[in-house]
């Protein structure tokens, strides 16, 4: 069955974790969830064999509370989450525009393969950032300790491609 990139409030999700203020933790989880859902979706939408194994493997590495980069663009929780949707859904945009200036390529790579490459194009950083503390200046020029996200690629020895590939 096909799933539609983006539901009517599809849009509001996939800008609402780091664009818009969330006041509270539940609010943030709820939000999380209903991405978390449309991941899913989206997925199991590939009719691939094994891809609930996949899901589930995702879940226990991690990946849906996981930060997207340590200092840059989805560093915070679900930020990979996040990030994956919205390179989903620019790879589905890319696909259907190409496909109508080339019609023989819609032929040769399908709505389906380009979810599986987008969803899962960063699946090492499940297990890359760990959350520490680094020293920064408030406001008034003190020092203070501020959450941050470290990497640590002691458990894989090769790059974040390589390793996406592997897993």
């Amino acid at each position: 069955a096909w799933v539609p990139l983006f539901p009517a409030d599809g849009l509001v999700l996939l800008f609402a974790l780091s664009r818009q203020p969330v006041n509270t933790d539940s609010k943030r989880t709820e939000i999380r969830s209903k991405l978390i859902i449309l991941f899913i979706k989206l997925l199991q939408s590939t009719n691939r064999p094994g891809i609930n194994h996949v899901i589930i493997k995702l879940e226990e590495l991690g990946f849906f509370t996981a930060p997207s980069s340590s200092k840059f663009h989805g560093n915070y929780d679900g930020g990979l989450l996040e990030h994956s949707i919205n390179v989903a859904r620019i790879g589905v945009m890319l696909l259907e525009q190409m496909s109508k200036i080339t019609p023989e390529l819609a032929q040769n790579v399908t709505r389906e393969n380009i979810l599986i490459a987008c969803l899962l194009h960063d699946v090492c950083k499940a297990e890359v950032y760990e959350k520490g503390f680094k020293w920064a200046k408030d406001e008034n020029n003190k020092w203070i300790q501020e959450p941050c996200y470290n990497v640590n690629y002691d458990n894989f020895p090769v790059g974040h491609g390589e390793k996406s590939v592997i897993q």
